[in-house]
This record gives C-alpha cells, structure tokens and sequence, in this order.
C-alpha cells in the first residue's frame, strides 16, 4: 500500500484497483514486518521491530 505515493486519495484508489485487478495482494510494510518477524522476542524479530520503529513508522509525539 505504500508504493503508490500519490498525494490524493483517488489516485491511490485507482492504484490500489488496479494492483488487485492484477492479482496484487496488498498489505502495508508495518504488516509486511510483522509476518515475517513471526515472533518479536526472537533476535530477528528484534530487529526488525527496530527497523519497523526507527525506520518506517513516524515518529511518536
């Protein structure tokens, strides 16, 4: 879902129409980060879990 960019909702949702006419399965990257952590106390699903903070969320304020 984030590899559209536009800035405007209908836009996006002509991306998103389209990808799923394709056979796109859509999902977000916090999503995405999840799966394959599978387990967050596991040493890969830690770093991903600092990946997901640092790096894609937006900041906490």
């Amino acid at each position: 879902m984030d590899a559209s960019g536009s800035p405007y909702e209908l836009s996006e949702d002509m991306s998103r129409r389209r990808m799923e006419k394709e056979g796109v399965v859509l999902t977000a990257t916090n999503t995405l980060m999840a799966e394959l952590a599978q387990d967050w106390s596991q040493p890969e699903g830690s770093k991903l879990r600092d990946i997901l903070s640092q790096d894609v969320l937006p900041p906490m304020t």
